[in-house]
Parts: structure tokens; sequence; C-alpha cells
């Protein structure tokens, strides 16, 4: 992610971070539990579809299958949109967190709070959940349709990750600008220095790679946002970004 330890403002240094993972009960998400899922029925058909077809393929699958080879998306590059741990107190790298941990083998993603700048194009358009799914005794990864958009009006999801042991939660996101791309980010559950790291708590995905100085979560109306601390309060941030909470 481009330079996003001096990016992010937090109540503890990055250096801080790296070594000491934050106090969860500080960095604690608003409950969205009263925000209802939604997904486009074509996007979810597709997604299920190829899953069914896949796990199809690998009925006959050995039961020592090699590691999943979304592995080989921890070193991906990340160019067009940045991934960050929002809080109440400030912006975490992910990647600055001692380590990665989940109370349960299945992650459960909800994304919504898909914000646009007044007068902006929506840049975001795709996200995608991967499915570690055996294959002829290999473990393939599957992409489920987890959330999109096509006119800037994307729908709140909720999609259930298995997460193997060894592995980690794979999401794809895919931008639109002047060109077509598709970043990749790798959360794992683990302690590798330097990777993004799976834990519970809400994540922002973030088109561009703006100033992410002052930013942190904040519940606006009742519904979480993103602001800006200013000199006259908080602020709307100005960049396009979709919230993303991981439990």
């Amino acid at each position: 992610m481009k330079a996003m330890d001096t990016a992010m403002n937090t109540t503890q240094t990055a250096d801080t971070a790296a070594t000491k993972s934050p106090d969860i009960s500080m960095t604690k998400s608003p409950d969205i539990s009263a925000i209802k899922p939604a997904i486009d029925r074509r996007d979810f058909l597709l997604g299920a579809a190829a899953l069914a077809v896949t796990a199809s393929l690998g009925s006959q699958s050995s039961a020592h299958a090699d590691a999943p080879v979304s592995a080989a998306y921890a070193a991906a590059p990340v160019l067009h949109t940045t991934l960050a741990l929002a809080t109440m107190s400030g912006m975490i790298n992910p990647t600055a967190l001692n380590s990665g941990a989940l109370a349960s083998a299945v992650a459960t993603v909800k994304m919504f709070g898909h914000f646009i700048p007044a007068g902006a194009a929506a840049a975001l358009r795709v996200v995608k959940a991967h499915y570690a799914v055996p294959v002829n005794g290999r473990i393939a990864d599957v992409p489920m349709y987890a959330w999109t958009t096509s006119v800037g009006k994307g729908k709140d999801t909720l999609v259930k990750v298995p997460i193997a042991p060894g592995g980690g939660l794979l999401l794809s996101v895919e931008i639109v600008g002047t060109t077509r791309t598709e970043d990749s980010y790798f959360l794992i559950p683990g302690t590798t220095t330097g990777k993004p790291k799976l834990i519970a708590g809400t994540y922002v995905i973030i088109a561009g790679s703006p100033d992410l100085t002052g930013c942190r979560l904040t519940l606006t109306s009742g519904k979480p946002t993103l602001t800006r601390v200013t000199a006259s309060g908080p602020a709307p941030v100005g960049f396009e970004y979709l919230l993303v909470t991981i439990s």
C-alpha cells in the first residue's frame, strides 16, 4: 500500500503498532446489527454457480490437499486502492498489527456504507470474496461476488467465508478509472511481519491513496461513517470508500 505508515493518524505510532497489537476494546466498531444485508440476485447466483461447479469437480479430491493458492496473493501489488482498519481513535495500517486472529473458523464479512463525494463518479465497482475449494487434490480459489455496483449505488451485503488452517481471507477489489484494474488483499490470522492482519473489526476500502491524517470512524445520524478532524469539528472525508466489518 502507498505510504500508509505516514498517512495514518492513530493514537499510537506505526512503530508502536508494529510491535504491539492495538487494544481491541479501544477499537470497537459501532453496532451495525440493524443494517440489513442485501445482494443483487444475479450476482449472487453467478458466484454461487461457480462455487457449486468447482465443488462438484473437487468431489474426488484428496483429503490432503495442497496449501491454498490464495497465499500467492499475499505478494500481489496493490496500486489503485487503500485498505485500512478504521477505529474511533484513528486509522491503522493492517500490516502494522502484531498478529491477526478470529474467534471463529468462518469470517462473517459485511460490506456497507459506500460513500462517493458529491459530483464524483463511482470508482469502486466490485468486491469478491475468494473461497478455498478442493479441486482434484488441490485447493483452488473461487471468487464469489460479495458486493457490486454499476451506477454508484452499491447495496449492503453479507457473506461468510471459511478460513482454512494456515490460510486467510482473500478479497479482490475492482476499480474503474481510465482503465479497469483489480487489487487483491490477503488478510492473515498469523504473525507474519509486513502482511495485513485479519482481526474482528471495521476495515475500509478506499479508492486511491488519499491522505488519511485525522480520519476516524464516527457515528453520523446513527450510521458508521468516516470523518476527518478539522478546526471546526468533524467533517465528511472527500474520498470514495466502502466500509467492511469482519467478525
